[in-house]
């Protein structure tokens, strides 16, 4: 990769994301949309050199797939794991946003990964004024685009789906954040010093719902909101970023059903 960019440098005398022009983003658009644990995109994967090696075409895995095409890189080995050794990792920024297209286009298709780039103001704007009933119109139009056929009813399928949303606008999205409490589910990084903390909450909606209006899924997405946003005061999220960070912006998010969302949206405390 490194020859082909450098001599590309020299030939176009500018930088741009010359290698992700070339990688093959559909194809691993398609693996990563059929794969049982979204999970698995917001973690330091690890493995082992058996699997880094294996390409069968009937049986895809994304791990080998995304190391074998660039997407992940060597990130150290540790022998205490002898059944998987090799930890991974993103290797650069211009791979994580590569990463973030392929994750949107996914979960979303290639026609919204066009639309994105004229929604990130109107989301930033909603964020940094706190105006959570834009956010919940914004998030809620995003998950009514999802295919039910690859629908998941976990948690972590919506960690997943969001951040390859906010992603796919461009805004820098950093998932499982550790902190000396615990790990948030997603942090947002806008310019001058803003990080925004997000705890999402995940409820499935029962089998005998149908006499539930609309308000009252509204109440129970804004109820795991509530919860979501507890968490990050209990866990002291903010903490991560108090020294350093201009404004902090605490979110909590809760999805009822496939895709009814609520949102409580508060600032953070910050040491300055």
């Amino acid at each position: 990769m490194k020859p082909f960019f450098h001599c590309s440098i020299f030939e176009e005398k500018s930088f741009d994301d010359i290698w992700l022009q070339t990688g093959p983003a559909a194809f691993l658009a398609n693996i990563i949309a059929n794969y049982p644990d979204p999970l698995i995109y917001q973690t330091p994967p690890t493995s082992s050199k058996q699997i880094l090696r294996s390409f069968a075409i009937n049986d895809l895995s994304p791990i080998p797939i995304l190391f074998q095409t660039g997407y992940l890189t060597f990130n150290g080995v540790s022998w205490n794991n002898q059944d998987e050794p090799y930890s991974l990792k993103i290797p650069n920024m211009e791979v994580e946003y590569g990463y973030q297209r392929v994750l949107c286009q996914a979960y979303f298709g290639c026609y919204v990964i066009i639309q994105l780039f004229s929604k990130w103001k109107l989301f930033k704007t909603a964020v940094l004024n706190r105006d959570a009933a834009a956010i919940e119109i914004i998030l809620e139009t995003a998950l009514a685009k999802l295919s039910s056929e690859q629908h998941i009813p976990m948690e972590k399928y919506y960690h997943s789906v969001i951040q390859a949303f906010i992603g796919g606008m461009g805004i820098d999205a950093r998932s499982q954040i550790s902190s000396f409490m615990g790990k948030s589910d997603l942090d947002l990084v806008f310019s001058d010093n803003v990080y925004v903390i997000i705890e999402v909450k995940f409820e499935k909606e029962p089998l005998n719902s149908s006499n539930l209006t609309i308000e009252d899924k509204r109440g129970k997405s804004r109820s795991l909101a509530q919860k979501a946003l507890e968490q990050i005061t209990e866990k002291e999220y903010s903490n991560h970023y108090a020294m350093q960070a201009k404004k902090i912006i605490e979110l909590g998010l809760g999805i009822f059903g496939r895709s009814k969302v609520g949102v409580i949206i508060r600032d953070g405390k910050t040491a300055r």
